[in-house]
């Protein structure tokens, strides 16, 4: 469904105003994954962090825990994409940890 900038583009201009159930499981799939993006990028700008934050480290530093928590909390984003995207660990384990976060 087009390239990753595409869909972040659209997920910005549409997000949940677009017709979900004209489209595709894959495509609803698709958009809310470029949706949770775009919104990754805006927090990982507020925070001054960048993509190559993501890597290395502590897996559950407070500040991934933050940008989750936010990501699940504005968009439902699911645990495995954030686990994955954020490079967490499990998402058992990232469910645990914000279970315990106020």
């Amino acid at each position: 469904m087009g390239s990753q900038a595409w869909r972040r583009n659209l997920a910005r201009s549409y997000g949940a105003k677009t017709g979900y159930a004209a489209l595709t499981h894959a495509q609803r799939k698709g958009l809310r994954e470029a949706q949770w993006e775009a919104r990754l990028v805006e927090l990982l700008d507020e925070t001054n962090r960048s993509e190559d934050d993501l890597t290395g480290g502590s897996k559950f530093p407070e500040w991934k825990l933050a940008i989750a928590k936010v990501l699940k909390d504005e968009l439902a984003a699911n645990s495995n994409w954030l686990t994955d995207r954020l490079q967490m660990g499990t998402a058992g384990s990232l469910r645990v940890y914000l279970t315990r976060r106020p």
